[in-house]
């Protein structure tokens, strides 16, 4: 993802009073905190610092930095589908 992009879905998603941070669960290990408009709520999710394969299920874990990427487009999504819904009702 480039970073004008990502700057875009964070931008709107601060506009509406979400803030997404990592929390320290263990040593290089981290839960997300998804906090809207001063309410925070922590995930039961942990994530490496950096990417890792599972060595079980051999999937990749992203990273906490990843993840909170992903979670900014993803909520930046729904909140322009809310907003394009609105205008085609007042239309």
């Amino acid at each position: 993802m480039k970073g004008r992009e990502q700057s875009k879905f964070m931008s709107l998603c601060l506009s509406e009073g979400i803030v997404i941070y990592p929390i320290v669960y263990a040593r290089k290990r981290y839960k997300i905190v998804i906090e809207t408009r001063g309410i925070p709520k922590e995930g039961k999710e942990i994530y490496p610092q950096d990417p890792e394969v599972d060595k079980k299920t051999k999937e990749r874990k992203p990273s906490v930095y990843e993840k909170i990427h992903e979670l900014y487009e993803e909520i930046a999504q729904n909140i322009k589908r809310k907003i394009n819904n609105k205008n085609q009702a007042l239309i």
